[in-house]
């Protein structure tokens, strides 16, 4: 998500070579600041996403698994089910 903050800061001091111009004042050192502190934040709620992907992929893959083991397990209490009830049957 992009930062309006950073958009507006960006469209009123960046200059041409890349750098920026703040005001040579309290207010110019506050903009600095909260420009350096938004763009931290940006960066850790990125790292968070990937790692919140990952832990969801992560999570699905043991979720398919823990399925088809379970798969396995019925379909062997079925088939024992099955046995039993024909065996009693038999009687």
């Amino acid at each position: 998500m992009k930062s309006v903050f950073l958009s507006h800061i960006h469209h009123a001091y960046a200059q041409t070579d890349g750098t920026y111009s703040f005001p040579n004042s309290r207010e110019g050192d506050m903009l600095k600041q909260a420009k350096r502190e938004v763009e931290s934040l940006a960066t850790e709620l990125e790292i968070a996403q990937k790692f919140y992907h990952v832990a969801i992929s992560e999570r699905d893959a043991v979720y398919a698994e823990l399925n088809k083991q379970a798969g396995k397990v019925r379909a062997v209490f079925d088939r024992d089910v099955w046995e039993r009830a024909k065996n009693h049957n038999k009687r």
